[in-house]
């Protein structure tokens, strides 16, 4: 993710990434309106469950990013 907006270079060979990606949410899957019923219960713990989401988003995709911020949300 890093790399992606522009503050980490690429690696010598490695094609550098766009910048222009977007992450589009469907607001009416389920899984988004159970989050949002969620977090009107228990806002801390929704925050939570959204960065651990995230963070699976960006891992099975193919964007760069560090793992290590989120590690010590563990």
């Amino acid at each position: 993710m890093l790399q992606a907006s522009g503050q980490m270079p690429a690696e010598a060979g490695q094609a550098e990434m766009p910048k222009d990606l977007t992450l589009e949410i469907n607001a009416s899957h389920p899984t988004i309106l159970n989050l949002n019923t969620l977090r009107k219960a228990d806002p801390v713990f929704a925050q939570e469950i959204s960065l651990n989401f995230l963070d699976q988003i960006l891992t099975s995709s193919s964007i760069p990013f560090d793992a290590k911020e989120g590690a010590h949300r563990n």
